[in-house]
């Protein structure tokens, strides 16, 4: 995909309608009604619904550099900048926040996900000055959104919706780590760049994440002109087409990035929540990837039993967390009857099914009005479903038992409560003498409590590597915090103001506001500070990812397919192992391999730049699996870690 030479849109348009006509013997009208998107405003190509073999047919034309097939995607705060140490008093003179306040003022953030509710305090533009004069975006309107929702915050809104609806059919969340900051019960949420403007660029719906619509808002933020772009988007483990990992060619993000790239905008994109070995998303290496670590924070409710049994400490969750309120606690209206799942299941359905909360097994004319106990089956376990399972069942409330106590927090259907291996043995015990009379009088609101736990610890539910598209790099890059503050999806008068939520896509949005081991966790924890004066800087640029691809093919269709220009290979291509990046991989070390690496020193001041060999020998006692290691520097300011590991 590169740049087209025609003078304007609509002769991109018609180019693309009569190659369509040409290859595939359609009408013009035809041709029109095919296509989905077209790219040209800052590469060139298009989308369009076509049958396997009218693809095949396509792909034969000589203007044609490559076909594939649109791939389905899916989305994968306030205590967590503090806990960066980002800002341990509010003294404006205190940490990189602070320090780049004013610089903020000129950064645009694309922000290519859920899209956003503008209401939200978060996006006040107070004390913003004009929109930055290189931005080239617009604002669409939309379904109660017109031109006059945006302001000098949100400073660009679109949405795509044409690919999405071309598999899933005529249609009818989002995070806000880059917002301003809102004083809500005592705790100041905060963005990481507060000054910074937002462009937003809606892709997914439902949940639901179309390539060809995410390969047009990469087309449309190059254009604008943004600065960052930060995707919270990962690959769909339900879609057979993308189960594992794409290759660099056949992926819109890959591709979309890539151009961003070259145009000097940095892509940061989480790395998933599929939470196995190898199931990182978003592994090209021109992309930040980032994984999600815990937070030294959580919110605990005080329940308190019927029956004069004392009261019983749990850790709040979902629903239940989404106003802070302090007068805020569940609506009980008298005593809650609790009752186990497999006590309300519908007749034939198995007591282990029905335990766990599984789909269609709770009888709503047992379960009325009663909060219901769910187990937890294992870490990968969907609470999320659970919670709608509940719902559908008429429950009020819902208690999971999850022992292995590895929570997230998320926008559950029902109020719940998480009980971890020490909440759950006093709730058997209270339950064990409560029996049919069990019940709760009242839950008491949430309360924040700090460092009750230590951390950052990789979150369990956090994709890992290796990167199995190209093992020689190591992906993730970062870890950052899971939890954020967030805004709710819709704007009913009920509406709450904000909720809790946890993810790789809340720690994404983290590292864009600046721009376990080596498989979870990359380089390590995302350091803000540390970023003024990293003390050594890996220069990656386009000859790197020339270098790079000619590694995975030496095909020019498929080369050019992402770089847009003709490219030749050496004929015995570098490894990928050899590309100038600060850790090292090596996928198949059986044999001596030397590797080079140039950095820049860069402290107070900019240092010369200096270029080392590594030799790595394979050991004979070595055996399978992984090895792990790092390569320290220290100069007395710095320590310098780089990350080693083979397999």
């Amino acid at each position: 995909m590169g740049e087209h030479s025609l003078p304007n849109a609509e002769a991109v348009f018609n180019s693309n309608h009569e190659l369509l006509s040409s290859v595939l013997g359609r009408t013009n009208e035809e041709a029109q009604s095919a296509i989905v998107h077209h790219y040209h405003e800052s590469f060139s190509g298009f989308s369009a619904m076509l049958t396997p073999q009218e693809a095949n047919e396509l792909k034969k034309h000589d203007s044609v550099v490559s076909v594939f097939e649109s791939k389905t995607y899916r989305l994968a705060t306030t205590r967590s900048w503090d806990f960066m140490q980002q800002m341990d008093t509010l003294d404006p003179n205190h940490g990189i926040f602070q320090r780049l306040r004013k610089r903020q003022r000129g950064v645009i953030v694309g922000h290519v996900d859920s899209g956003i509710w503008p209401e939200a305090p978060a996006f006040t533009d107070n004390g913003l000055g004009p929109v930055p004069k290189y931005f080239r975006g617009s604002c669409t309107k939309g379904d109660r959104f017109t031109e006059s929702t945006c302001n000098r915050k949100i400073i660009g809104a679109r949405y795509y919706c044409n690919g999405y609806e071309s598999v899933k059919g005529p249609l009818q969340n989002t995070s806000v780590a880059v917002g301003a900051g809102v004083l809500i019960q005592n705790q100041l949420a905060i963005g990481g760049a507060p000054n910074a403007r937002l462009s937003v660029y809606k892709v997914c719906w439902f949940n639901y994440c179309v390539g060809a619509d995410i390969l047009k808002a990469f087309d449309d933020a190059i254009h604008d002109n943004v600065d960052v772009i930060t995707t919270s988007i990962a690959f769909d483990d339900d879609d057979p087409a993308i189960a594992g990992q794409v290759n660099y060619f056949e992926d819109g993000i890959s591709i979309g990035s890539y151009h961003a790239f070259r145009n000097d905008i940095v892509v940061v994109a989480a790395a998933g929540n599929d939470g196995t070995v190898g199931s990182v998303s978003n592994v090209a290496p021109w992309i930040i990837t980032v994984a999600a670590s815990t937070i030294d924070r959580e919110f605990y409710h005080s329940i308190n039993f019927g029956n004069q049994q004392p009261s019983l400490t749990a850790k709040a969750q979902g629903s239940d967390l989404k106003v802070l309120s302090p007068d805020y606690h569940l609506a009980m209206q008298g005593p809650r009857q609790i009752i186990s799942a497999f006590q309300v299941k519908f007749p034939g359905v198995a007591v282990v099914d029905a335990s766990y909360c599984k789909a269609d097994t709770l009888n709503p004319s047992s379960l009325q009005g009663k909060i219901v106990i769910c187990y937890a089956d294992g870490l990968g376990d969907n609470i999320v479903a659970k919670a709608e399972v509940v719902q559908k069942a008429a429950g009020v409330g819902m208690i999971i038992i999850q022992e292995n106590n590895a929570t997230t927090i998320n926008d559950l259907a029902v109020p719940t409560l998480i009980l971890g291996q020490d909440e759950a043995v006093s709730f058997k015990n209270y339950m064990s003498i409560a029996r049919k009379n069990a019940v709760i009088t009242s839950i008491s609101p949430a309360t924040a409590v700090i460092e009750r736990e230590s951390a950052p610890k990789m979150a369990y539910f956090s994709s890992k590597g290796p990167n199995h598209v190209a093992p020689d790099i190591i992906k993730v890059n970062l870890i950052s915090q899971l939890q954020a503050l967030l805004p709710p999806s819709g704007v009913a008068d009920n509406a709450v103001v904000y909720g809790y939520t946890s993810g790789t896509s809340i720690a994404a949005p983290h590292v864009a506001g600046f721009a376990g081991n080596t498989i979870d966790f990359g380089s390590g924890h995302f350091n803000p500070d540390g970023g003024m004066s990293p003390g050594l800087v890996y220069e990656f640029d386009d000859k790197d990812v020339h270098i790079f691809l000619c590694s995975q093919t030496t095909d020019p269709k498929r080369l050019r397919a992402i770089m847009g220009i003709a490219l030749k290979c050496q004929n015995s291509p570098v490894p990928a192992y050899q590309l100038n990046l600060p850790n090292i991989a090596i996928s198949n070390l059986d044999k001596p391999i030397r590797l080079n690496r140039t950095a820049t020193f860069k402290g107070k001041r900019e240092g010369p730049q200096l270029s080392y060999t590594v030799q790595f020998i394979p050991s004979r006692a070595r055996g399978s699996g992984y090895t792990f290691g790092s390569l320290n520097w220290r100069d007395g300011q710095h320590v310098i870690r780089q990350m080693i590991y083979s397999f």
